[in-house]
């Protein structure tokens, strides 16, 4: 396990947030290891669709998964 001291600006946000987590019965560790999980998942996706369109984007023939799978059977 590792530990982070956060320092958060926003005393709005920070308070709107522990609310959120104790309406929840949720420490605001759980919280935020929620959100950095979401936020790491979230740019995978990025990536993986920045390679989708690369991949389209590329020279060729452009086929339809249901005719790709049609042509293999």
């Amino acid at each position: 396990m590792k530990r982070v001291t956060l320092v958060v600006e926003d005393e709005a946000l920070y308070t709107a947030v522990k609310v959120q987590a104790v309406r929840q019965h949720r420490t605001l560790r759980e919280v935020i290891h929620e959100a950095m999980a979401q936020w790491l998942e979230a740019q995978e996706d990025e990536e993986a669709l920045a390679l989708h369109r690369e991949a389209l984007a590329e020279p060729g023939e452009n086929v339809e998964a249901h005719e790709f799978f049609v042509q293999l059977a």
